[in-house]
């Protein structure tokens, strides 16, 4: 399965968990419930936002020819966590495509999303419309995206280094430069560190007061 959707706190469903299988179902499983929708896309990373109840999935079609694995076209996909149905597809514009990483962040109720190359896409909840056509530079081949509540920074992991993005005032504050890529990224509440996926045996962590690895 993929990375596991968070429930939240903002008026949601309780108590179930979402998450995806790599060919495009996602699942919400409860007490005594299971229910599915079908992209028929492959899911790259998923986010849940607590205000409207929806999750919102980065996706791109399977083996399209004419494309090199991994290039292929994508759209973010909006699910309704109480019917499991797609209600929208979110394309990015013309020359970009749909990246790795997705986040909710809390602070400006917008969800983001990375493309392919170096950008990062603003999405409105309320109206499931990108905010912007014109993206946020960012790291290059940016991959996963986090929420720090330390510093309110978006944490983007990228080709060599991961950079903290001010989402209110849109400029990157923070540049953790690492010479390798690195991927998955969580944050822990309890020692208030980040957690970064760097191959299958190896965990960076970032305290985010210093925004030094160790």
């Amino acid at each position: 399965p993929g990375p596991q959707g968070n429930p939240g706190s903002g008026g949601g469903p309780q108590g179930f968990l979402r998450l995806y299988d790599w060919m495009g179902v996602v699942k919400k499983i409860g007490q005594a419930t299971l229910g599915e929708a079908s992209t028929g896309q492959f899911v790259r990373d998923m986010a849940y936002c607590p205000t409207n109840n929806h999750v919102y999935a980065c996706v791109r079609a399977p083996f399209s020819p004419g494309y090199p694995d991994g290039q292929e076209p994508g759209s973010v996909v909006v699910f309704d966590c109480s019917t499991m149905a797609i209600i929208a597809n979110i394309a990015l514009p013309d020359g970009f495509k749909v990246g790795y990483g997705m986040a909710h962040c809390p602070i400006n109720d917008l969800i983001y999303v990375t493309d392919l190359s170096a950008n990062l896409f603003e999405i409105d909840p309320s109206t499931n419309i990108l905010v912007s056509n014109q993206p946020l530079s960012v790291c290059t081949l940016p991959q996963k995206i986090e929420f720090c509540p330390k510093n309110d920074l978006l944490y983007i992991t990228g080709e060599s280094s991961i950079e903290g993005l001010n989402p209110l005032s849109k400029t990157v504050e923070a540049i953790i430069p690492l010479g390798f890529r690195t991927g998955p990224i969580a944050y822990s509440p309890i020692n208030e560190k980040l957690y970064i996926l760097r191959t299958q045996d190896q965990v960076l962590v970032v305290d985010p007061e210093t925004n030094m690895a160790g």
